[in-house]
Parts: structure tokens; sequence; C-alpha cells
């Protein structure tokens, strides 16, 4: 059997592994930190993914901290599932908390995490953007459930693979055994994308829309701070 065999074997049978705060070692975190870099930036070269791009802003040291703080909130929330290549390598990451989580919740976690130093690092208006926006958005995301489905519903909030890896079936593995364990209990899952270009993707792993949130935009392209484009977040959930 050739190599080339063997990885695809490897990734279609390699089971979605749940990593808890104490099995994951530094080599891992910073594999998962630049996997999602490395997707991220190759979503916005193939796909035209845009919708980071008013918070890293052409600056290429603000995308490991962004996605190093998101990584960190769920390894407290016990919230990470990965799948790992034939070298034991992480190719599939995702990010799911549990009815009833909430990452990043107090303060002391914020700046365990890492969330202050990605908006020290940030510019200004980007930061007034957070601080004044951020906290609306999730009001009205949680808005179009009820509380008694905000009960059932696992929310993930980071997904991506390994660009070498993609049309092997990654991502649906990682949501579909959420999705397992989420039915067995008559729960469903839910999610945000940021981009029209990824509801597609997502409606093709069994996702439907939910509704759209929609916040100021941060920038004009002239540059006046608050004139920019509406920033939207379309919401999805699946439930079959």
């Amino acid at each position: 059997m050739n190599s080339t065999i063997a990885m695809k074997l490897q990734v279609y049978a390699g089971a979605v592994e749940r990593l808890n705060s104490k099995s994951i070692s530094d080599e891992d975190l910073q594999r998962m930190v630049d996997l999602s870099v490395l997707a991220f930036e190759n979503a916005r070269r193939e796909d035209g993914d845009t919708s980071h791009d008013f918070v890293f802003d052409d600056d290429p040291t603000i995308p490991s901290l962004y996605f190093r703080h998101i990584i960190r909130a769920g390894i407290i929330e016990e919230a990470v599932y990965v799948v790992r290549g034939q070298d034991g390598d992480i190719i599939g990451l995702g990010l799911f908390l549990k009815p009833g989580q909430k990452a990043a919740s107090t303060e002391e976690i914020k700046h365990e995490i890492g969330h202050y130093e990605f908006l020290e690092k940030v510019r200004p208006e980007t930061r007034r953007w957070y601080e004044n926006n951020l906290h609306g958005l999730l009001k009205e995301r949680e808005a179009l459930f009820t509380d008694e489905e905000r009960g059932r519903r696992w929310w993930c909030f980071h997904l991506c693979t390994d660009p070498g890896f993609h049309g092997k079936g990654l991502g649906r593995k990682i949501v579909d055994y959420i999705h397992g364990k989420a039915q067995k209990n008559g729960q469903f899952l839910g999610l945000a994308a940021g981009n029209e270009v990824n509801v597609g993707k997502y409606k093709a792993l069994g996702f439907r829309l939910r509704g759209r949130i929609t916040a100021p935009g941060l920038r004009s392209e002239n540059g006046d701070e608050g004139n920019g484009p509406p920033h939207v977040l379309y919401i999805l959930t699946r439930d079959t």
C-alpha cells in the first residue's frame, strides 16, 4: 500500500478524540493555533472569506493571538475535539460547548486565556468595536433561541481542518461525532458563520439557517470609524 493510500485510510479511520486540559501538550496547543491560522489564510485565499479582516487588519501577529485565546477558552471548558493524522499531528479541530457552558465567562478566565492581550494588540477602534458591540451581538444571538432550546444546545465556536486534507470529511467527522452525542440526549447543535461563503458549507453538513444578526461596521473604505458595512453573523442549527 503506498503512502498516499495509507494516509487517506488513516484520515477516514481516525477517531474523534476529546482532549482535556491535562492531556493537551504545549505542542498540541501550538499545532492547533498554527492549524487555525493556516485554515483562515487558506479560506481567505481560496474562498474569499473576509470575515476576520476587520480584526486582523493585515497584522501577521494578530491571528495567532486571536486563535490562541479562543483555543485556550476551549481547553478551560474541556470543549476540545480533534482528529489526528497518521503522524499524530492534529489535522482537524472543533471547539464545542455543552448546553449551559459559556466560554470566557469571567474576568479571571479572560485574563488567563489571553483575551486582553489580544485586544491590546489590535487597533484602538477594533478594541472599541469589541467593547461596544460584542455583548449586543451575543444578546441578539440568544434571542433567537428559547430558554428551553438554550438548555439543549451545543455551541460550536471554532471549527477548522488542515487545508492539505480538505475533501476528506474531517469537518463532517467532528460535527457528526458531536451531533451523535447531542441526539442521544434530545439536544442539537448551533453555530455562527461570519461570512455567507461559509453558510453553504455548514448547510452541506446538515445545518439550516436560523437567522441573521448584525452589528455596526468598523471602518468604511475611506477609513472612517464606525461607517463600514454592517457586520453580519449567520446563525445556524442542526437538529436531525
